[in-house]
């Protein structure tokens, strides 16, 4: 009798182990299949934003590009005297000012507010030479305001700011590199 009570006994203890266990054994494996799919949906998420990022980031630059190609072409055109430096300064001043007004009126916070996530859109160098163009209008604009006009210094000053701006334009295109060798990064 010790052995039918023995077995049914054991098979009872079994009856609730085995389920136990193997309800252990399943409640692990989701927790580990739930763990491993919210980070396969992070990356995901992840890449989206870092690509729209990179999207926003590509269009604010080509934008700035085109700007620069502007400016260098009314140097170029001042080097070729179809405009004065007058002019020039003017037209440069007014394009970086329209620029910058347009920019911020069609600015859409929403859709750019994690570029600076992954993307470091205004870099101290360039604010450097934005702002030693700066100061180079502002010795041209005395230059020109004194009764004692020099013609060679003025020039030399809008050799300058023209190799500034190439220096800028340079920076945006190594910019975009980046953004691009970022994305190609990721998907490989």
């Amino acid at each position: 009798m010790c052995t039918t009570e023995c077995v049914k006994y054991s098979q009872t203890v079994l009856n609730f182990i085995i389920p136990i266990f193997c309800g252990a054994i399943g409640w692990i494996a989701n927790v580990i299949w739930e763990k491993s799919k919210y980070k396969r949906e992070q990356k995901t998420y992840y890449w989206k934003e870092k690509i729209n990022a990179g999207k926003k980031a590509t269009e604010f630059y080509l934008e700035y590009i085109n700007l620069l190609n502007l400016i260098r072409l009314q140097f170029k055109l001042y080097k070729d005297n179809v405009i004065e430096g007058d002019n020039l300064l003017i037209n440069i001043q007014q394009e970086n000012v329209e620029f910058c007004s347009q920019k911020l009126k069609h600015f859409p916070h929403y859709e750019y507010h994690h570029i600076n996530l992954f993307y470091e859109l205004i870099e101290d160098n360039n604010f450097k030479i934005v702002s030693d163009n700066s100061e180079i209008l502002q010795k041209i604009n005395k230059i020109n305001q004194s009764k004692n006009i020099r013609d060679n210094e003025i020039n030399e000053l809008f050799g300058k700011m023209e190799d500034n701006y190439e220096k800028l334009h340079s920076n945006v295109l190594l910019n975009l590199k980046k953004i691009q060798k970022d994305l190609e990064n990721e998907v490989k």
